[in-house]
């Protein structure tokens, strides 16, 4: 960038932003709210789904107990293996049976199914405990509530059980320990009188202490426990689905986005001109009159607007010399503004010369005039001007070295339009 160049600032006009919001909520309001009201009532007949949940604990390490009639625990597991437990057909056919009262092998695999679809987990790890929260979807709230207990009931269940697993196979070891011991025995007492009595002695009474440990952890494995906990069962449940308003809501912010996409696309592809302040930017030329605007003219037929376009072409034009007015999309409104530039020119005595150009200044016949006039005055609507053909023009005007002092911003209607200002002012 040379040195002393600003850079180049991008401007939007109030009247286009408001334009474009208006056009936006308009738009977004016509077809988003009967959208909405759509999805309240759709969602209104659909059928409620509720959500029950039920609040466990568990220890996150190995609990220890000093007394020896206490149960043994289970080791604890990570809220994953929890989670695949839930998933699988034994306990949820314990938790239909709880629910129905009936043995678990009747359960129907489609009710199972469905049964297993409401079902949740979330945790949360603490550092001595794990919250475990179980939920349970139903068709109504009591239904809800009921499934997510019996599951719950089901896990804690299903928990006790590998704990009564663990113990087991305890029992088991040492149960093989006084298998062997007894065979010990057999085989000294058929040695006869070669057998040695202290170590006949020593095998027999640890054969009787085997068996008690089996018998005392037979008794345990009864009575084993796992690490979970009920906290909180379930009491009450929420509807989870349908919700209307959210659902309406979304489907409202949806169709708002939809609309705001859409137009701001067709506002890229548009290459109309919005606005006087829009033809300046594209021509590059400054506006020396805005004629769109409903205060354009006095009262008295007075020209305020074009009274400044004349009192710059008077900078830029010498007496007699020769100025052109194109119409670059409005040819109408070109030869208003050149009759009214006349008519000022005629009250203040002075003899330039005011000419007319035809709209279709990319004629070689139009830019030989544009360049041997001594100003040249663009007359442009802006809602009907095209800004990549507006640029294409002024760059032929620029190759011709035409003076081009500045344009108009008019619109083809704009004598009516003065005519029903007056009328109002009247």
């Amino acid at each position: 960038m040379a040195a002393g160049t600003e850079p180049a600032e991008l401007s939007l006009p109030w009247p286009v932003l408001r334009r474009f919001l208006v056009t936006v909520f308009v738009w977004s309001v016509a077809l988003a709210a009967p959208a909405a009201a759509l999805a309240y009532v759709w969602s209104q007949r659909s059928q409620p789904s509720y959500l029950a949940e039920v609040t466990l604990l568990a220890p996150r390490r190995a609990v220890e107990l000093t007394d020896i009639e206490d149960p043994p625990v289970a080791p604890p597991l990570a809220p994953r293996a929890y989670r695949s437990a839930l998933r699988t057909p034994e306990l949820l056919a314990d938790a239909w049976s709880r629910l129905t009262g009936r043995p678990a092998e009747e359960a129907p695999p489609d009710e199972l199914a469905t049964l297993g679809s409401g079902v949740t987990l979330q945790w949360d790890e603490m550092r001595r405990s794990i919250t475990l929260v179980v939920g349970v979807k139903g068709p109504s709230a009591s239904a809800a509530v009921a499934r997510a207990n019996a599951v719950a009931d089901a896990l804690v269940a299903w928990d006790d059980a590998r704990a009564r697993a663990v113990a087991l196979q305890v029992t088991r070891s040492l149960e093989q320990q006084l298998a062997t011991l007894q065979e010990q025995a057999a085989a000294l007492r058929a040695a006869d009188n070669r057998t040695d009595p202290a170590q006949m002695a020593a095998v027999s009474l640890l054969a009787v202490r085997v068996r008690e440990s089996v018998a005392f952890s037979r008794a345990q494995a009864v009575a084993a426990r796992g690490n979970l906990d009920i906290l909180q069962p379930a009491t009450r449940a929420a509807q989870v689905a349908p919700n209307p308003v959210v659902n309406a809501a979304t489907v409202f912010v949806l169709v708002a986005m939809a609309v705001l996409a859409v137009v701001l696309v067709r506002a890229g592809l548009d290459r109309r001109v919005h606005g006087a302040s829009g033809l300046a930017e594209v021509a590059g030329v400054p506006v020396l009159a805005d004629l769109t605007r409903r205060r354009s003219r006095t009262i008295k037929g007075g020209f305020s607007e074009l009274g400044f376009l004349k009192a710059q072409l008077d900078r830029a034009v010498a007496p007699g010399g020769e100025v052109l007015i194109a119409g670059v999309n409005a040819d109408a409104a070109a030869q208003k503004v050149a009759s009214d530039l006349g008519r000022l020119y005629a009250q203040a005595g002075e003899g330039g010369a005011v000419k007319v150009g035809t709209a279709a200044l990319g004629t070689g016949e139009a830019l030989e005039r544009a360049a041997k006039a001594d100003a040249v005055v663009l007359v442009a609507e802006p809602l009907g001007a095209d800004r990549v053909e507006l640029q294409q023009l002024m760059s032929w005007l620029n190759r011709v070295r035409a003076n081009v002092v500045g344009l108009v911003a008019a619109e083809a209607n704009g004598a009516r339009r003065t005519r029903r200002a007056r009328w109002r002012t009247a």
